[in-house]
């Protein structure tokens, strides 16, 4: 794996692992129906088969056509994980031919073998689970509390919305649940790094930058700029021009949110700081 992509990948490990838990387990609650009651990490490493060496193994071909596998194993003396390292060898045997497969231990010790021989039903492997990020409902994801939550609705499906506007209803969202200008820094460092997950790491960090905390007519840039320039020349055209300015960019954001679905009137006036009544305005104008 190039270095680039290591380290990538390694990012996206870190995020997901630091936010499994007020991420995945209620989107496992979710999308599982699990009723969890408590829950505590396991933090022990499990180690990592490299290669193990097979006493035997052969390839069988039968009368009838077909074909498997045949593993001996010889054990000298009892072993209570027998059966479960034998388990692991079918798992690395078949992953490899996949070839149905016949395990044979030859016990050469003294006395019974002792110990099971089959796995009991709770112990066989049969699947697994899929949690789709894609398949998330992205407005769900934009309603939870929990900016973990939040940011994974960069990698949802966005159901036809323009990239912006989902993106921007994400940052306005937790610009509103985070508690600090700290904590948003981190969660929007993170966005940025899960943009790369979607191939909008040139576009994210410049609608962030564009994004004021919190949005104010008379600190918009447009306005300022217009202000500075009009308190310079003495002219107040130039001001009121620099107001319209802003309020036209400002009822460009509210229309572009009002039709994505995503966020409610009242989510809009909250996040944008403007009164509900203007965004009711304009939602009635858009729907006559």
């Amino acid at each position: 794996m190039p270095e680039d992509k290591e380290k990538g990948g390694n990012l996206f490990d870190r995020i997901l692992k630091e936010n499994v838990e007020s991420i995945f387990i209620p989107l496992i609650k979710w999308q599982l129906g699990l009723q969890i009651s408590s829950y505590k990490p396991l933090k022990d490493k499990i180690t990592k088969t490299v290669e193990r060496e097979l006493d035997a193994l052969y390839e069988l071909h039968l009368e009838d056509g077909g074909q498997m596998l045949l593993h001996v194993d010889f054990q000298t003396r009892r072993d209570p994980t027998m059966l479960y390292r034998m388990a692991e060898y079918h798992g690395l045997v078949f992953k490899k031919y996949r070839l149905p497969i016949q395990h044979l231990v030859i016990y050469l010790g003294m006395g019974k073998f002792g110990g099971n021989q089959q796995l009991q039903q709770k112990e066989i492997f049969q699947g697994f689970e899929l949690l789709n990020l894609y398949e998330l409902d992205v407005e769900r994801l934009l309603t939870q509390e929990s900016p973990q939550a939040v940011i994974l609705a960069l990698l949802a499906d966005f159901k036809g919305r323009s990239t912006e506007v989902v993106l921007r209803a994400i940052i306005l969202r937790l610009k509103t649940i985070c508690h600090s200008n700290s904590e948003l820094r981190k969660y929007l460092t993170q966005l940025t790094i899960l943009s790369r997950l979607r191939k909008l790491e040139d576009v994210v960090p410049k609608m962030i930058n564009s994004m004021p905390i919190h949005y104010d007519i008379e600190t918009d840039g447009l306005y300022i700029r217009g202000m500075k320039k009009g308190l310079a020349k003495g002219m107040e055209k130039e001001i009121e021009n620099s107001r319209i300015r802003a309020e036209e960019k400002e009822r460009s954001i509210i229309i572009s949110l009002l039709q994505s679905g995503l966020l409610s009137p009242e989510q809009i006036s909250e996040h944008l700081q403007v009164p509900l009544e203007r965004v009711l305005d304009i939602q009635r104008e858009l729907e006559e």
